[in-house]
């Protein structure tokens, strides 16, 4: 896995609308007339921080649910087997409901992080163009560190614990059924 700030600025360059990797392959197969800006205007910055922000948070969905399915019993998915369901019905009613779990604490895991991913962001687009893609991390740090409104940019950066607070629970009573 590559660290979140080495992944990041390789795609800044991928998305860069003067040399980036993205627009060279669109323009040498002639399916766009001129570079594309990835980071300018409009809803492409937003779909590109997305785009990163799905792609980081890939490994982890991966990592989660190869776990949950190394979790579901051998007998159960052999007793599907002799009762005859299918491999879709036996993914269906079988290996999801071993999946749910984990693919709710992915999201979980994955919102919330969202929320506090500040380095895809600020490289990224600097929370731009005309904040558009500015999130509370972002934001606290412009308040805090450009603007020099310390108070103002720790109260930002905190507004997020009782979220967290809120996700902790939810994580806490999440594995307690399990």
């Amino acid at each position: 896995m590559f660290p979140v700030v080495i992944g990041t600025v390789a795609w800044y360059y991928l998305f860069s609308n003067v040399h980036g990797g993205i627009n060279y392959l669109l323009l040498q197969a002639h399916l766009v007339p001129e570079s594309i800006a990835w980071l300018g205007l409009g809803p492409l910055p937003m779909a590109s921080l997305i785009t990163v922000n799905v792609w980081h948070g890939t490994a982890l969905f991966g990592v989660l649910l190869l776990a949950a399915l190394r979790s579901v019993p051998a007998d159960v998915l052999d007793a599907a087997v002799i009762d005859g369901a299918r491999p879709v019905r036996r993914f269906m009613e079988v290996g999801l409901p071993y999946l749910s779990s984990a693919l709710a604490l992915g999201a979980v895991l994955s919102v919330v992080g969202t929320f506090g991913d500040f380095a895809i962001v600020h490289l990224l687009t600097g929370g731009g163009p005309a904040n558009e893609t500015t999130i509370v991390s972002t934001m606290a740090f412009q308040i805090a560190l450009r603007d020099g409104a310390l108070g103002v940019g720790t109260a930002a950066a905190l507004s997020m614990v009782p979220v967290y607070l809120v996700v902790l629970v939810f994580v806490v009573r999440v594995a307690a059924r399990q």
